[in-house]
C-alpha cells in the first residue's frame, strides 16, 4: 500500500525542497514548515484530498490541534482536573471538548463526502488507494468496519501522524546541521544513489540503498523521540524485582530517558 503513496510524497517533497532553498538563505523556524508539508502529505494519502499550504491554513486544523495539545498538558499539570466529571464542568474543559468536537466534525464531514463519492464512483472508487478509501471499501463492501470505527481510525491517523513526523524530520535536520561530518556522509550516499540526477523521483528501491541516512534518522529518533513519554493502563499485575504494579494502574514510560540510559548506550548523549 505504501508504494502507492510514493508519487505523492515525491511531489510534495519537491515543493518542500523549493521552499527550503529560499528560506535557507537566512535563519528560520523549521518546524512550522515541516508541519505544513507533512500535514499535506498525510491529508492526501489518508483522505485522498489534495490541499496546498494555503488550503491547509484555511482549515484551521493545525491551530485547533495545537490548542488541544496545550490543553492536555495543562490538564496533566492540574490534578484536580484529572477526573473527567470535574473537568467537563470547568471552563477549560468545556473549551477543550468544544475543540475536540470541531476536529471530529471536520473528519466526519470529510467521511460523509467521501462515502457519497464512493457510492457514485463505483468501480473507480474501489481502485483508489487513500487510507480512507481502503477503510470505506472494507466498510461498504466487506462490512469489516463501522462508520464510527473508521472515524476513530482517521482521527488517530491525522492527529497522531503529521506532527510526530514533522518533529522527527526537524530534529534530524537540526542534528545534521550540527554534525557536518555526518551531513557529508549523507550527501556522499545520496550522490552514490542518484548520481548527477537531482530531480528524478525517489523510488522504494532507492530508499533501500540509503542505509547511512536510515541510521541518521534512527539516531535522531533515539535522541529526540517525537513522543517523549507514553502512558498505558496495565491489563495485569506487573512484577519488577520485589515490587508489584497492580492491574489497572496507569504507567508512564519515559522513552526519552530510556533512549539515553547508559546501560543501553555507552555514550547516550553523543
Amino acid at each position: 500500500i505504501l508504494d502507492e503513496y510514493v508519487p505523492i510524497m515525491n511531489r510534495r517533497a519537491a515543493v518542500l525542497c523549493e521552499k527550503l532553498a529560499v528560506l535557507g538563505r537566512d535563519h528560520f523556524d523549521l518546524l512550522p514548515v515541516m508541519r505544513l508539508a507533512t500535514f499535506g502529505i498525510l491529508f492526501e494519502t489518508a483522505m485522498g484530498i489534495t490541499l496546498d499550504e494555503e488550503d491547509v491554513k484555511k482549515t484551521g486544523f493545525l491551530k485547533v490541534n495545537d490548542e488541544i495539545a496545550t490543553d492536555i498538558i495543562t490538564r496533566m499539570m492540574n490534578i484536580h482536573h484529572w477526573p473527567d466529571f470535574i473537568y467537563r464542568r470547568t471552563g477549560a474543559g468545556q473549551r477543550y471538548y468544544e475543540k475536540v468536537g470541531l476536529i471530529k466534525k471536520y473528519t466526519r464531514d470529510i467521511l460523509d463526502c467521501r462515502k457519497k463519492n464512493y457510492k457514485i464512483e463505483g468501480d473507480k472508487a474501489v481502485q483508489k488507494k487513500s487510507f480512507m478509501d481502503i477503510l470505506l471499501r472494507m466498510h461498504m463492501e466487506e462490512g469489516v468496519f463501522t462508520e464510527d470505527e473508521i472515524r476513530e481510525e482517521v482521527n488517530t491517523f491525522m492527529i497522531g501522524g503529521f506532527d510526530t513526523t514533522a518533529t522527527a524530520a526537524s530534529f534530524a535536520i537540526h542534528l545534521l546541521g550540527n554534525h557536518p561530518e555526518a551531513q557529508a556522509k549523507v550527501h556522499e550516499e545520496l550522490d552514490a544513489v542518484f548520481g548527477s540526477d537531482r530531480v528524478r523521483p525517489v523510488t522504494t528501491e532507492d530508499i533501500k540503498h540509503l542505509k547511512y541516512l536510515d541510521c541518521v534518522i534512527k539516531e535522531a529518533l533515539r535522541l529526540y523521540p517525537p513522543i517523549p513519554a507514553i502512558a498505558r493502563k496495565l491489563g495485569e499485575d506487573i512484577h519488577i524485582e520485589k515490587y508489584t504494579i497492580p492491574k489497572g494502574t496507569v504507567s508512564v514510560i519515559f522513552i526519552y530517558f530510556m533512549h539515553r540510559h547508559p546501560r543501553f548506550f555507552p555514550k547516550p548523549n553523543d
